[in-house]
């Protein structure tokens, strides 16, 4: 699979969006000489006749009642954009591994659940922070404020091409920095402030600009550590932290940036690595969960006691992650689970995907599902979502309903008239057209279809509506350059049908240990590793597992035997395939071993 195809199979949506929104048919489309050359055309279009291409929005509920505003960059701007970055990604990796500080360096792979992430886990980073602490007393801690709403395009090109802050080169469209520049512009209608949030080009991106800040800081890596966008440096003494602390914020500055205050300080050491309430939780999870005898009841007790008396954000998130170890054995651990699975999703914003692939797990070891304490929590989480106007946790159980085929009531669907927001609006008519959301009359897709614009920010909802005959069939999309080929082709954005362990195998959901123990059984099943029989052996005894793994395996575009048992290859599951192979920085067929989730959620103990 080449680089192109992999980052738009599996690094283009937000791997924060439900599972029925994909883009792997589209990176098979866009890979093909036709596909290449439409969206080219479309692409080079000259300034005067090309359209200002707008991204469909999504919400991303976070802890503490926070929200970040993830973006789902028009097909035709991001195509764009991954193919100014696939054909000069050496010299983008090398300016994006140059910080000697970094622990979120991006790595291209076709084995991780993304295509571009950081090289090292969240946890690993725990223990770094400790080692790099040993010798001194004093800690500066620093976080750059709103750092993809802020970065300027203009500083994306700067740190690519240092030579593009001389006025003499800025119209020169033949280096690197101008090319990237213009492309990331595109994919927001043209503006210069921020980048699209969400895709992997923009992690990849940002580790650029900060890597060119990071080398400006003369500080010794041994002690000093960056992970995204936040900054931790041991010093000798609070004198040497503060000047840290100038010449960090001289060289944001340089970049258009700035500290957050908030989450900025200069703290005597020692100091905890991990928040308190994380070892509270892993205790509580020791003394209830890893006895013969499951506790749950007494473990959510204790975990509530915890979060109220730590009032963290992100506790409730962190104990659903401890709880894939175990399954209810009882009808009263199911009753009183759940209950309590549903307070989380209520009262703390940003769990409810771990939440659905914690239920997901429980579902598939036979664990009933109460589908009236879904439909209530479902119902109080639409009541927040309309008023906030936050999509995540709202899209994640209509999402857990459309594929549990749960009923939903006609308060539900009250709300979701209510609701305007282009995702969850999709998933509400999916719903319907199942027959699980009768009441439902779609009001916010009638008031917007007065006005239809395939590159606006509603592109993915009017396609998609028409897609799927939401709607009546669009002229515009029949008009559309693009859109009218991909409808002509099958070619869709959301699936109505999905694996029943999706929740589980999507980043952020079940740990990796669950993840490999539903891959397992498929391996062995077709007999384990191939040993020394040849191709067709091999294909035949994948072909018995085919069936089951295709739509897991439909982000490598898998659509033939033959093309599976190739996705297979590359996912080391046949012989032949060194299971920890390296990662080449300049082959389309690159692969890495290591594997990294972006947070601590409790689940990878």
């Amino acid at each position: 699979m080449t680089r192109k195809k992999t980052i738009l199979s599996i690094g283009y949506f937000p791997k924060e969006v439900p599972p029925q929104f994909y883009t792997s048919d589209f990176a098979k489309y866009a890979c093909t000489k036709e596909g290449r050359m439409s969206l080219a055309v479309l692409a080079n279009e000259p300034n005067k006749s090309r359209p200002f291409y707008e991204s469909s929005a999504y919400t991303l509920a976070e802890p503490d009642n926070a929200y970040r505003n993830l973006e789902l960059v028009h097909p035709v701007a991001y195509t764009a954009l991954v193919d100014v970055v696939t054909q000069n990604y050496a010299s983008l990796h090398t300016v994006a591994h140059t910080s000697p500080i970094s622990r979120s360096k991006p790595v291209y792979s076709t084995q991780r659940r993304r295509a571009i992430s950081p090289q090292h886990s969240f946890e690993g980073i725990t223990d770094e922070k400790q080692k790099s602490r040993a010798g001194y007393g004093w800690l500066l801690r620093a976080d750059v404020s709103q750092f993809y709403p802020s970065v300027y395009t203009h500083a994306v090109a700067w740190a690519i091409t240092p030579k593009l802050r001389e006025r003499v080169n800025w119209n020169n469209g033949q280096l690197l920095g101008n090319k990237v520049d213009k492309s990331v512009r595109e994919t927001q209608a043209r503006r210069s402030q921020g980048i699209p949030i969400g895709n992997d080009i923009a992690f990849l991106l940002g580790e650029i600009v900060l890597s060119k800040i990071d080398k400006e800081l003369s500080v010794d890596s041994g002690r000093a550590i960056r992970w995204f966008d936040d900054y931790e440096i041991a010093c000798s003494s609070r004198a040497e932290a503060e000047e840290h602390l100038s010449v960090l914020q001289r060289e944001l500055a340089n970049y258009n940036l700035r500290l957050n205050p908030k989450k900025t300080e200069i703290i005597p050491l020692p100091q905890p690595v991990q928040p308190h309430w994380k070892r509270e939780i892993r205790r509580a999870a020791e003394r209830h969960l890893e006895r013969s005898a499951c506790q749950l009841g007494e473990y959510f007790d204790e975990v509530f006691a915890i979060q109220n008396t730590s009032h963290s954000g992100a506790a409730l998130k962190y104990a659903l992650g401890q709880l894939f170890r175990v399954t209810p054995k009882t009808a009263r651990d199911e009753r009183l689970s759940q209950s309590a699975i549903s307070q989380c999703i209520v009262t703390e914003p940003g769990c409810t995907q771990k939440a659905v692939a914690l239920l997901s797990h429980w579902k598939l070891e036979g664990v009933a599902l109460d589908e009236d304490v879904v439909r209530r929590t479902l119902h109080a989480v639409l009541q927040k979502t309309v008023h906030r106007a936050i999509s995540s946790d709202a899209a994640w159980l209509l999402s857990f309903c459309a594929l549990n085929r749960i009923v939903l009531n006609k308060p539900i669907a009250s709300h979701l008239d209510a609701c305007d927001d282009g995702l969850i609006t999709l998933l509400a008519l999916l719903l319907r057209q199942e027959g699980l959301l009768l009441d439902y009359t779609a009001k916010q897709l009638r008031k917007k279809s007065k006005v239809i614009d395939l590159n606006g920010k509603d592109w993915l909802l009017f396609y998609e509506a028409h897609r799927h005959g939401y709607i009546t069939r669009l002229a515009e999309v029949r008009d559309h350059p693009l859109f009218s080929e991909l409808d002509r082709q099958g070619i869709s954005f959301l699936q109505s049908s999905i694996p029943d362990d999706a929740f589980l195998t999507r980043p952020g959901g079940a740990p990796d240990w669950v993840v490999d123990r539903i891959l397992r059984p498929m391996e062995d099943s077709a007999g384990g590793t191939a040993g020394t029989r040849d191709d067709s052996q091999n294909l035949q005894a994948f072909s018995s597992v085919a069936a089951r793994i295709r739509e897991r395996l439909k982000r490598l575009s898998a659509t033939t035997t033959a093309e599976l048992y190739e996705a297979l290859q590359r996912d080391g599951a046949v012989a032949g395939i060194t299971e920890n192979a390296e990662v080449g920085e300049t082959s389309d067929d690159d692969v890495d071993d290591i594997f990294a989730d972006e947070e601590d959620d409790g689940s990878g103990y």
